[in-house]
C-alpha cells in the first residue's frame, strides 16, 4: 500500500498528520527503487536563508549513491548521479538500477551553480539479482521513520511501473 494513501486515510478518519522531515527508500524490483519523502517548509526556508537565495531558485533533486563498495555516508560511494524532481513531488521511481548493488538516496536542492545540498538521507537498500525476483513477496518492507507512525501496518512494494 502506498504511504501517501495511508496518510490521506488517516487524515480522513480525524487523525491529523504532522509534517515531518523524513525519507524512506524501498526496493521496487531488481531494476528499480522507489523513494518517498516529506519535507517541511521550515527546512526549505532555513536552507534558502543559509544560502542567501530565494527558495524558488532552488531546484529539488535526488542524489542516488551506489554504496556497494563504500560506506553509508556516501563519501566513498562507488558512483552517484542526480535527478531533478518537481517541487510538488513526494515520491519518485528510480529506474535502471544495477543488480547486486546497495543504494542510498539523498533528497536535496540544486543551487543555480548546480551545487547539490543534502536535506534528507534515506536508508540503504540492496537490489538482488533477477534470480531472486520472488524476494519481494517474501519480505515485508522496513519503513524506517515511516514505521513509527504506522507500527501495526505491513507494507509490501507498491511498484506499478509502466513499460
Amino acid at each position: 500500500m502506498d504511504i501517501q494513501k495511508i496518510i490521506e486515510a488517516l487524515d480522513q478518519n480525524g487523525t491529523t498528520h504532522k509534517p515531518l522531515d523524513r525519507i524512506a527508500l524501498f526496493p521496487c524490483d531488481h531494476e528499480a527503487l522507489h523513494v518517498y519523502w516529506e519535507i517541511t517548509n521550515d527546512r526549505l526556508l532555513n536552507i534558502s536563508r543559509s544560502l542567501e537565495l530565494d527558495a524558488g531558485s532552488l531546484h529539488r533533486a535526488l542524489r542516488v549513491y551506489d554504496i556497494t563498495w563504500g560506506s553509508l555516508s556516501g563519501a566513498e560511494a562507488t558512483s552517484y548521479w542526480e535527478l531533478v524532481v518537481p517541487e510538488e513531488a513526494t515520491n519518485w521511481f528510480i529506474a535502471d538500477i544495477e543488480q547486486g548493488r546497495t543504494y542510498i538516496v539523498d533528497y536535496g536542492v540544486m543551487t543555480p551553480e548546480n551545487r547539490f545540498m543534502t536535506l534528507l538521507r534515506s536508508n540503504s537498500v540492496f537490489i538482488p539479482y533477477e534470480a531472486a525476483r520472488h524476494w519481494q513477496e517474501q519480505h515485508p518492507m522496513n519503513l524506517g521513520l515511516f514505521h513509527e507512525e504506522y507500527p501495526d501496518a505491513s507494507f509490501f512494494a507498491s511498484c506499478i511501473r509502466l513499460a
